[in-house]
């Protein structure tokens, strides 16, 4: 019985650490997205803005080489 009760112990703080883990990482996700999304409104947040020449380059890399798709248009890497 002594066994029994340990091991249910140890599995409710496991389970109990696992829980605050995953409660501590949505918290930090959500702050973060909703402290980007405060400062898009607020006005201080700022993307940078891609060129006309990096648009461009971009579009003839993928040209020349495209990226692997399952549904064709590439060949796979490797």
């Amino acid at each position: 019985m002594f066994v029994r009760k340990e091991l249910e112990t140890a599995t409710v703080r496991d389970s109990n650490l696992l829980k605050d883990a995953v409660q501590v990482a949505v918290a930090n996700c959500l702050s973060k997205k909703t402290y980007k999304l405060w400062q898009k409104r607020n006005g201080e947040f700022r993307e940078t803005d891609f060129t006309h020449a990096e648009i461009d380059a971009l579009k003839e890399q993928y040209r020349k080489n495209p990226p692997w798709t399952p549904w064709g248009g590439a060949k796979p890497n490797g």
